[in-house]
């Protein structure tokens, strides 16, 4: 959403992003925001309050709500702005969609959270990132012990959804390798302890949160995405920008895009471990493996491309009251 909606401003499309404090924060100097308390429940009638009202001081007549949370709320503004259009984003798999239908249009993020849907017409819009620009990675300080070996990485937050247990446990045998996990988050202390448990501890390097984890992890090697469950992950469109040897579980997006060499199934830690041989073993030949996934990303998984394709489907929903497209 950050993403989008910042794209949208520069190219001088009137926007105003009503989000959380959180979100606020990331967002450019100057793409106006409302910045409302979204911690509150739901069904709050205080929070559907405050985004009406916002709504309706903004003179807009479309909502674009992202993700089930905001997609719930702008289905209920509907009832009380006459004339808005709502537009909502699917950015993971659900069980529950229900906050999806009654819209007048959804956008699913990959095919695999369109599949979810169900019968809920949608379109399918990979996430995507503006094209990252050439970073200098000479100031870049890293331990001399963890750049002894080869070295695999992986990054984002610590959270069970992104599964670096499994790539602790995957990494466990493999002598001579180092591992740098670049992030923090609730199960870090739990992710240093098994690092601890199986023998890894001076073999694995817990970075900690850095604005600089994307160049960062251009130094690496290899990287690897062993997550769980993802929506589109952006971590693996940031790698595959950069042409980074890459292997990822099969995650929605992931599967999608990234050819089945370079695939495990999720969980698969065996699975994960014979690709690390394999990609270590020969790096430019896994490489080429991988010019599909990094043209994909060239045409596909820039902002701009996916911003013209949110834009083609905002011209598509017919005006109130109209027959016609608008």
């Amino acid at each position: 959403m950050v993403e989008v909606a910042s794209e949208q401003w520069r190219r001088g499309q009137r926007v105003l992003v009503i989000c959380g404090e959180e979100v606020a924060t990331r967002l450019p100097e100057g793409v106006p925001r409302k910045v409302i308390d979204f911690k509150r429940p739901r069904l709050s009638p205080v929070l559907l309050y405050q985004v009406v009202r916002a709504v309706r001081q903004s003179g807009a007549g479309l909502l674009h709500a992202h993700a089930n949370k905001a997609a719930f709320l702008a289905k209920l503004a509907k009832r009380f702005v006459p004339g808005l259009r709502t537009v909502a984003t699917i950015q993971n798999t659900k069980r529950c969609v229900g906050a999806f239908r009654g819209h007048d249009a959804v956008i699913a993020v990959s095919h695999r959270a369109g599949q979810a849907l169900g019968s809920i017409p949608h379109r399918v819009i990979w996430n995507a990132i503006p094209r990252p620009v050439s970073t200098s990675v000479d100031q870049i300080v890293v331990p001399a012990d963890y750049r002894k070996h080869p070295v695999v990485g992986a990054y984002g937050r610590f959270v069970s959804a992104k599964g670096f247990d499994f790539l602790l446990e995957a990494m466990a045998p493999l002598e001579n390798v180092t591992l740098w996990l670049i992030g923090d988050g609730p199960l870090r202390a739990d992710l240093e302890a098994q690092a601890l448990r199986l023998g890894m501890k001076d073999r694995v390097w817990f970075a900690g949160f850095r604005r600089d984890a994307e160049a960062l992890m251009t130094l690496a090697d290899l990287f690897v995405l062993p997550s769980r469950h993802e929506g589109f992950p952006f971590t693996l469109v940031e790698m595959l920008h950069r042409e980074m040897p890459t292997l990822s579980s099969r995650v929605a997006g992931a599967e999608e895009i990234m050819p089945e060499s370079c695939l495990f199934e999720i969980g698969d830690v065996e699975g994960m471990r014979e690709g690390i041989r394999r990609a270590l073993a020969n790096p430019e030949k896994w490489k080429d493996g991988l010019q599909g996934a990094f043209a994909q990303a060239r045409d596909n998984l820039e902002i701009n491309a996916c911003c013209d394709r949110i834009e083609q489907l905002y011209q598509s929903i017919p005006a109130p009251g109209s027959k016609g497209r608008n």
